[in-house]
């Protein structure tokens, strides 16, 4: 597999908010294979997104950062964070992270209450 080094930096606004569109209406789903060590200053720096995020920590130990508590990732960890949290990963070295960014949408209809629960994160 060919690790994703496309983005050097998160783009966000103002308020933190990332940029770029994970998946569209068609697709709300997009799959990366990234190495947090390869970003500027070896950091998925802070954002959130409207989408929710599955990380998977393939190889090495990274640091989550999720709102005002951290975590440490080491291989085989796995993380949930719900649709707008804001969040940050570091890595003293590389850190292969497997994860997958989807629209809630993609797990139940926007009415349906699996939208609503505040679930910022949980460690596997």
């Amino acid at each position: 597999m060919k690790i994703n080094n496309s983005y050097p930096k998160i783009l966000t606004e103002e308020t933190l908010r990332e940029t770029i569109s994970h998946g569209n209406n068609e697709f709300p789903f997009c799959y990366y294979l990234e190495d947090i060590w390869m970003y500027d200053f070896h950091c998925v720096d802070w954002h959130w997104h409207p989408e929710v995020e599955f990380v998977f920590l393939e190889k090495g130990t990274a640091t989550l950062l999720v709102e005002s508590n951290r975590y440490i990732l080491t291989e085989g960890n796995g993380v949930f964070i719900n649709s707008q949290v804001i969040h940050r990963f570091e890595a003293d070295d590389h850190a292969i992270s497997p994860n997958s960014v989807f629209f809630p949408s993609l797990l139940s209809h926007e009415k349906n209450s699996v939208k609503r629960i505040y679930c910022f994160s949980a460690l596997i």
